[in-house]
């Protein structure tokens, strides 16, 4: 895990998209135990409260659960649910990568057909 401390964005939410997305590409699973918190504090060099406050919305979503004296854990999710997740953080990216060419003044045709050319590259591999 790697945060950009100078991103702009709070390092707690960092923490949440990186799990959630780790979650969503199967790198995490259900019942898999995720790093305690001084653990992951102390290899990110970053205030255990703040791993704190990421856990702790990532249990109030339903990403994390707690087992008393047994630590936190991916909780179980249906697949119904991970798709409409991946469904979702499909249209952010595509929006924010829309946001950025439009901003360069990149036509979306140009952006359509280069989108295009990069999926064929990426079966021939």
């Amino acid at each position: 895990m790697q945060l950009d401390p100078a991103g702009g964005i709070p390092l707690y939410l960092q923490i949440v998209d990186q799990f959630r997305a780790a979650r969503l590409s199967g790198r995490y699973r259900p019942g898999d135990r995720i790093p305690p918190v001084r653990e992951l504090a102390l290899a990110l060099r970053i205030n255990p409260n703040t791993v704190a406050k990421a856990y702790r919305q990532l249990q109030a979503e339903g990403v994390l659960e707690s087992r008393p004296g047994g630590g936190n854990f991916i909780a179980s999710t249906p697949e119904t649910a991970l798709a409409a997740e991946r469904q979702q953080r499909l249209h952010e990216l595509l929006v924010s990568l829309l946001a950025e060419t439009d901003s360069l003044h990149i036509p979306r045709e140009q952006v359509l057909n280069a989108l295009q050319y990069e999926i064929k590259q990426g079966e021939q591999q």
